[in-house]
């Protein structure tokens, strides 16, 4: 298994504070800012490949690039403690602004901007309480809050 870069998207609920805001809690959060210091991970917002032309906040993902120098059993590991910083982020919104805050995906990034399942999507990943204890399907994808009891969003 090769490392790959991680991607989190945010629904269409979310504004372009939103994914500035997720972007900072991020480079702030332990390990990650450790990481972010060492040079082994690096994180950005860029345009979404999949939805080109759509809305400001829609279009926008958030991608952490992982130095190839990070070993897979790390890669895994930091792949939950992104899954556990989002679903932070999203508790510490809560607390601080009205209304409910986004859903968000976390999922390996392919190079195609797909989340290489083909279309399949995660059915197979078990459903956790929570984003932090949602672990990845086959293909490494985990759908936080409300996305992971309905995939389709229907």
């Amino acid at each position: 298994m090769t490392v790959q870069d991680i991607r989190i998207r945010l629904d269409g609920t979310a504004g372009e504070s939103d994914i500035g805001a997720l972007h900072a809690w991020l480079e702030q959060e332990s390990p990650l800012d450790e990481l972010v210091r060492a040079g082994e991970l690096h994180i950005h917002e860029r345009q979404r490949r999949d939805q080109p032309g759509a809305p400001m906040g829609l279009s926008q993902e958030i991608v952490l690039v992982v130095a190839a120098s990070v070993s897979t059993v790390t890669a895994e590991a930091l792949l939950q403690q992104v899954r556990q910083s989002v679903e932070a982020w999203r508790a510490n919104r809560r607390q601080v602004e009205n209304g409910e805050p986004p859903e968000g995906r976390v999922e390996r990034d392919e190079p195609d901007g797909t989340d290489g399942t083909g279309g399949r999507g995660d059915a197979d990943a078990p459903a956790g309480q929570d984003g932090a204890d949602a672990p990845a399907g086959r293909d490494g994808e985990v759908r936080t809050g409300a996305e992971r009891n309905d995939p389709e969003g229907r």
